[in-house]
């Protein structure tokens, strides 16, 4: 740890101690954890309840949200709740961040009381409440969930599958089902639930966080939830939609299961996301 972050993690270290409290709480338990992939737009969230949720990103844009009962969110990219922020689809250009100053609002942490969100340090001047926790990676490169940890260094924070794993290895679930993440299927599938379209198919030899999957098989089981018989579990087994929950996927459109006002400020962020048919069919010719 170089010196701007040993400065940093002495500066912070009281606000990251406070995440002691959940070290363990789950042991023993199962946990179902939540992507953002388009095959949530073929499942009934409301059959996904009967045991503790992890959440991540723009999971709560969901109309059925809610029904999940969603106990911890983690939300661990810097700087995402201030109003201006470097857009990475444009150059890493300065822009009003709509992401941060609407969708992320201070409203939305502070009414869904019995979640406990986990967002960057770097967030710590900008959102506050009693149910929002601080985490960080102090440089440190992430190796091995064994180096990994809540309440000190966290340094899982390259993406958030893998933030959600080492939250949830913290908490001592002993399995995880992942639901929404069509990346660690083969063939993998692209895109997100909030995009419009149905779920595709993406040939490819290339294992997307291999190292993150390997490395937490070692202290948890992993099964990940496939729409259909098209889609297998590439590194951690699958699960059928069907198998799990007994019932059939049907599939919804993303206005169907999302508001007009979240789908016009999704196509504000200039993140290049395909909200329309016409984008759609542009972003894909």
């Amino acid at each position: 740890m170089n010196l701007k972050n040993r400065l940093l993690f002495t500066l912070t270290e009281k606000i990251i101690l406070r995440n002691k409290r959940f070290k363990g709480i789950h042991n023993g338990e199962s946990c179902y954890l939540f992507g953002n992939a388009k095959s949530l737009k073929y499942y009934d969230l409301s059959l996904f309840n009967d045991r503790v949720s992890i959440g991540c990103n723009n999971l709560y844009l969901h109309k059925d949200f809610s029904k999940i009962g969603v106990k911890y969110y983690y939300r661990g990219a810097p700087f995402t709740h201030y109003p201006f922020h470097s857009n990475p689809y444009s150059n890493n250009k300065l822009e009003k961040n709509t992401n941060g100053s609407y969708s992320y609002k201070k409203s939305f942490f502070h009414e869904n009381k019995d979640t406990n969100f986990f967002i960057d340090v770097s967030d710590y001047f900008s959102l506050r409440g009693k149910n929002i926790f601080y985490t960080h990676h102090f440089g440190q490169q992430f190796s091995d969930f064994s180096n990994c940890s809540v309440d000190g260094v966290f340094n899982a924070n390259q993406n958030a599958l893998a933030g959600m794993i080492g939250l949830a290895i913290y908490l001592g679930f002993k399995d995880l089902t992942l639901i929404g993440c069509d990346h660690l299927l083969n063939p993998k599938a692209s895109e997100h639930f909030f995009e419009y379209g149905r779920i595709d198919q993406k040939h490819t030899p290339s294992v997307i966080n291999e190292q993150v999957l390997n490395s937490a098989q070692k202290f948890l089981k992993l099964r990940v939830v496939s729409p259909n018989d098209s889609y297998k579990g590439h590194i951690i087994p699958h699960v059928y939609y069907s198998e799990l929950t007994g019932k059939e996927p049907e599939y919804k459109e993303n206005y169907e299961i999302i508001s007009d006002d979240n789908l016009n400020i999704l196509r504000s962020m200039n993140y290049l996301y395909s909200i329309t048919e016409s984008e759609f069919r542009k972003n894909n010719e």
